[in-house]
């Protein structure tokens, strides 16, 4: 999706990246604004599809790692991952889990947001539905309903196959941690239990 502030390449290859007239008259600010200020790559351009194709190929040769973790996925184009992204790091090692990060996080957010992901070839998505039930449930002690919904709606969405495979957390870099969820005033006791009873359900539900 970006390079780094302050990249090399934003200044040596302008054309690769949306220019502020994108993002402004765009329809999916997703897509062509950019992300906290950093250099947007635009997929539509056939040189920026070769050059990340390209470098992942590299990577995935070059290391003998199990998976990879394409993070901002909401934030590129499907069809690169579809069509470009996926089948080139797959040629090179077809055994990779490929699991993407799309940060729906709020406790509307439904499983058919992942969907597009799986049907494009990722193996597995943060299970970011279910980490927000998660909080809500444990950290914030409502009804457990919240978590048994979101499992049910999951399964019936995406089937158990898929969702054995999706990737379940509590918390990451992007997000609170969930030991500050609870909230100033709870004591530490208190929040370690609650943190202790989402575990054991992380660790129990399918993912």
């Amino acid at each position: 999706n970006h390079t780094g502030y302050n990249a090399p390449l934003a200044s040596s290859q302008p054309t690769w990246f949306h220019d502020e007239n994108d993002c402004r008259n765009s329809p999916n600010k997703d897509l062509d604004c950019e992300l906290a200020g950093l250099p947007d790559f635009d997929q539509d351009e056939p040189a920026v599809r070769q050059f990340l194709n390209d470098k992942s190929k590299a990577w995935v040769q070059a290391f003998g790692f199990d998976g990879i973790r394409m993070d901002t996925a909401k934030h590129v184009p499907m069809s690169y991952f579809q069509n470009d992204w996926i089948p080139a790091v797959e040629s090179v090692r077809g055994d990779l889990f490929i699991v993407g990060e799309a940060l729906y996080d709020s406790l509307s957010d439904r499983p058919t947001l992942l969907k597009p992901y799986l049907d494009a070839g990722f193996d597995s998505m943060f299970n970011f539905p279910l980490r927000r039930a998660l909080v809500e449930t444990f950290a914030k002690q409502r009804s457990t309903a919240l978590v048994a919904d979101k499992i049910k709606d999951t399964i019936d969405t995406l089937g158990m196959d898929r969702t054995l495979h999706l990737v379940n957390l509590l918390d990451n870099h992007d997000k609170p941690r969930f030991v500050n969820e609870p909230g100033f005033g709870v004591a530490e006791d208190d929040i370690r239990r609650r943190h202790q009873l989402a575990l054991a359900m992380l660790f129990t539900l399918p993912g």
